[in-house]
Formats: structure tokens, C-alpha cells, sequence
């Protein structure tokens, strides 16, 4: 008899030609919090989701909010939904974590029960050791899916291994989680039986939507059809295109861009959140370890020594204030070496994607990137050529000419010696610094730059002015030292 009641499973052979989703049970791991989850994987979905049960379990906090269609087979118009973007690692059979980012949803689908797996295919299966399958093949328990592993991070999981193939046709794929079954059942036997078809509920805990701060939105005057809300084989996932991050960025860098009395142009990050999820990190191991590196290389300390006194008294960076006036966070920073460079053979490099635990948010991670709008770059160099005369022009050092507002500058600090002559000293020799301008090293920091070039330019408002607009093209060059890659950015005018 087939249950009529959504959460129900029925035990019943495989029939012939169904096919079997992939799951494993794993470990997911955030802060102090280590939780046993089941995982669903496929690849029907753009995003991967996380129920909000499990999310508060491990006090996941959102990263931001996120407005995305869903659409489902049968219809041509989406069902909107408003979601947390929260982040948390899911363990490994090698002991290593995978990061993930997923959307956060009342509920990812009913209680699910593995298959009943042919006699000759669990003969195979018990010649596996345990520790080397993803999910039990042979147990009766049903269990309750959490996490939505989609096209987003699905092949992070698979291993370039050939599949084994049971007797009935199913196949053992190779994991990092584990073989997990796949594929479909081709034997004969069972050919016409009737089993029920698993389709996901993801957002809504019964047939009637509610609306409410912790759960997602659903925008819809009419009753929700299960089916039409959610198939994991037929389900494309798009993101709002009214409204995107880049969106967030512009509109943030237009609340705060301002030129200062004295002709400087002034910028504030472009937070992710109001009340940013930003550790207080000392990068105190960092400082030593450069320090150590100092009294190694005399040479390279005196350079050092050199920008940081250049820049303190440029007033592009500051002593920090006793009383902090936004959010807290230090950078680490070290020296990069150019032999090759006529001009400049040291770099200080900072770096804002540092990190003191793994649960931790860097600055990088609670910023915005914000878009970069360049013009077509074949379109520039035909215009660049039409002309009778041609002018460049390159501003060195861009990044420092920007002001960065006061209550933004409490999460760019640094330490530096209190007294530079002792460079061997770091106990007891320790100076709070941090930036009043934007450092290099900071996801949003082109953004920033491109956006306050457009801002000057459009506000001169005259031809040569629109001119110069439209003829800005920013060149970031990537570079590598001792694994740290920094971004050399320059802005052009063609």
C-alpha cells in the first residue's frame, strides 16, 4: 500500500531502471561544533543548501542574504525565495576539510532510507571494509538529509577513480567520503514493481507557506505544489538579477564616497553585514616570525624600516587609537622581494585574507568584492589608434590616495616595533599602527579604486572629464613570492 503521509518510507526492493541517489553520512564541522549529518549529492541545482535545523545547531552565522529563483520542471515562472549564505567544512576521509558555502532552507527533504539491495550486491558490499563506504548499505534506519551537496561543490568531493559495478547494475562511486552508491538498477528482477519517488521539500515544512525573520521568504499568493517547487533532476537555481552583490558594494561605496575638504577623496569598505562576524586577531606568530627574518636580512629591514617611516609621516597610516571606532582586526604583513625591480626591490605585502583559527573570518571574507567596470578592451585599442596624438598616463601608488573613513580604519591594523632600532626585540617592543588610506591586499580595494576614478571623473562633468571615463582600464598583475600572491594594480588612461 502506498502512504499517502509526505515523510513516510517504504522498504521495498529496487525496481528494475530506478535509479538511486547519492548519499553519505559525514562529519560537519564548524567552530567547536561537530555534528553527523546525512548528504545528498547531485547535481541538479546551481547552489547547495543546508537546513536551518543544522545551522543552528552548529550557530552558523550568515554571511549575507540571498534572493534566488527557483524553478522546477512543469513551469515557466519561478518561486522566489530570500536565503542566509552561511559557510561551514564537512570532513574528510583523509582527515582534511572541504570548505563549503551553501544557502539555508527550513528543511532539504523527508526521512530518506538507503535502497534494498539485491542478495548478490551485498555479497560484494561485505567484502568492503566499512571504513571505506560513504553511507551503510545494509542498514534498516531511515535518516533525515541535512545538507544538499550540489554542481557548486559536487566534483570537489569525487575522486578521478573507475566506478565498481554490483551485479544488478549499480555502481559503487569513489569518494572522499566514501564509495556511495549511484546509477540504476538494470537486472530484471523486480521489473514491475511500484516504489515511491523521493522529491525534495526544500523551504516550506508543510503545503502551506509561512513567512517568518528565520526562515525563508515565499513570495506567492497561491498554495505551493510540492512537485513544482523542488526536483532535484529537473531544478535550475538562478540568482535575482535585481538585485546582486555587486549591487550591495555600489550602493554602500555611494552612501560613504566623499572628497574631503582638502581634495582627498574618502572611501568606506563595503560590508557584507552591518554587524561584521570579524575576530579580533593579534597576528602576533606572523610579527615574530617576520621580525626573526629581519635580523637575517639586514638589507630588506632597512627598506622595511623605510616605507613604514615614508608612510607614517605621509599620514597614510596612523597610531591606533585607545578607543577602537568600528570593528577590531590586525593584519599580518611581511616583505616581498623584487631583485629585478629598478625601483622598487621591496614590497610590503599585507594580507587581508590571514586567518587565526579555520573557523575564523578573515577581512576578505566579510567584504564585497564589488564589480570592476572596464570597457571592452578591442573597443579602447581602436580608439586609442584613431587619433592623431596619444596620451598615458599611470598613478602610482592609487591605492594610498584614498582616505579610508575613520570608523572603517580599526580593522586594518598592524604591529610595528615601538622603537625600529631594535628590530631583534619584539617583547615589550610592540606598536599598534593601522591604515588611514586602503591598503593593497584587500579583496574590495580595486573595487574601491575604479569606482572613486569614475566618481572624480563624472563629477568634473565636462568632455574631457567623460572622455578620460571611458578610457580607464585598470591592469592587475599577480604575482608569487614564497606562496603568497599580492596584486599589483596600476589604472591607465588609453
Amino acid at each position: 500500500m502506498k502512504s499517502t503521509d509526505p515523510d513516510s518510507v517504504v522498504a521495498a526492493p529496487l525496481p528494475s531502471g530506478c535509479g538511486v541517489l547519492m548519499t553519505a553520512k559525514a562529519q560537519v564541522v564548524w567552530g567547536d561544533q561537530t555534528i553527523e549529518t546525512t548528504l545528498f549529492f547531485d547535481q541538479g541545482s546551481q547552489r547547495s543548501f543546508i537546513s536551518n535545523n543544522l545551522k543552528q545547531k552548529l550557530n552558523l552565522k550568515g554571511k549575507s542574504k540571498e534572493i534566488l529563483n527557483v524553478y522546477s520542471f512543469g513551469t515557466d515562472s519561478p518561486q522566489t525565495i530570500e536565503t542566509d549564505r552561511v559557510r561551514f567544512n564537512v570532513l574528510l576521509n583523509d582527515g582534511s576539510k572541504q570548505k563549503i558555502m551553501a544557502n539555508s532552507v527550513p528543511r532539504i527533504a523527508p526521512r530518506q532510507k538507503l535502497p534494498n539491495l539485491s542478495e548478490s550486491d551485498l555479497k560484494t558490499i561485505a567484502k568492503i571494509p566499512k571504513k571505506d563506504l560513504a553511507d551503510s548499505m545494509v542498514t534498516k534506519e531511515t535518516s533525515q538529509p541535512e545538507i544538499l551537496i550540489s554542481s557548486d561543490f559536487f566534483w570537489e568531493f569525487m575522486i578521478a577513480q573507475k566506478p565498481t559495478r554490483l551485479p544488478s547494475g549499480i555502481l559503487l562511486i569513489p569518494t572522499k567520503l566514501g564509495l556511495m552508491l549511484s546509477g540504476a538498477n538494470r537486472s530484471e528482477k523486480n521489473r514491475n514493481l511500484i516504489t515511491n519517488c523521493c522529491v525534495f521539500r526544500v523551504g516550506c515544512d508543510d503545503h502551506e507557506v509561512s513567512v517568518s525573520s528565520d526562515e525563508p521568504k515565499f513570495h506567492s499568493n497561491e498554495k505551493l505544489d510540492i512537485e513544482k517547487l523542488w526536483s532535484l533532476d529537473h531544478i535550475g537555481i538562478s540568482d535575482d538579477p535585481k538585485q546582486t552583490e555587486d549591487d550591495f558594494a555600489l550602493e554602500q561605496f555611494n552612501k560613504t564616497a566623499r572628497v574631503k575638504s582638502n581634495g582627498q577623496p574618502e572611501v568606506g569598505w563595503p560590508w557584507v553585514t552591518e554587524k561584521p562576524d570579524l575576530p579580533t586577531n593579534l597576528a602576533y606568530g606572523r610579527f615574530k616570525s617576520q621580525a626573526k627574518k629581519f635580523t637575517d636580512n639586514p638589507e630588506m629591514y632597512e627598506q622595511y624600516r623605510k616605507i613604514m617611516n615614508d608612510q607614517l609621516s605621509l599620514g597614510m597610516i596612523e597610531p591606533a587609537p585607545d578607543e577602537p571606532q568600528g570593528p577590531v582586526h590586525y593584519l599580518p604583513h611581511h616583505c616581498v622581494s623584487k631583485p629585478d625591480s629598478e625601483t622598487t626591490k621591496y614590497r610590503v605585502v599585507f594580507d587581508g585574507s590571514a586567518k587565526q583559527r579555520q573557523a575564523d573570518n578573515s577581512l576578505n571574507d566579510v567584504l564585497y568584492r564589488g564589480p570592476i567596470n572596464l570597457p571592452q578592451l578591442v573597443g579602447l585599442l581602436m580608439n586609442f589608434r584613431m587619433a592623431k596624438y596619444a596620451i598615458t598616463a599611470d598613478i602610482e601608488k592609487a591605492f594610498l590616495k584614498l582616505a579610508l573613513r575613520e570608523e572603517d580604519r580599526d580593522c586594518c591594523r598592524f604591529l610595528w616595533y615601538d622603537d625600529p632600532a631594535k628590530p631583534h626585540i619584539v617583547e615589550n617592543n610592540i606598536r599598534i599602527l593601522r591604515f588611514a588610506v586602503v591598503p593593497v591586499g584587500i579583496v574590495s580595494s580595486p573595487f574601491l579604486l575604479e569606482a572613486t576614478l569614475r566618481f572624480l571623473l563624472e563629477s568634473e562633468n565636462n568632455e574631457i572629464a567623460t572622455k578620460i571615463s571611458r578610457s580607464l582600464y585598470q591592469t592587475i598583475k599577480s604575482q608569487r613570492d614564497h606562496g603568497c600572491r599580492y596584486r599589483k594594480t596600476s589604472y591607465r588612461f588609453l
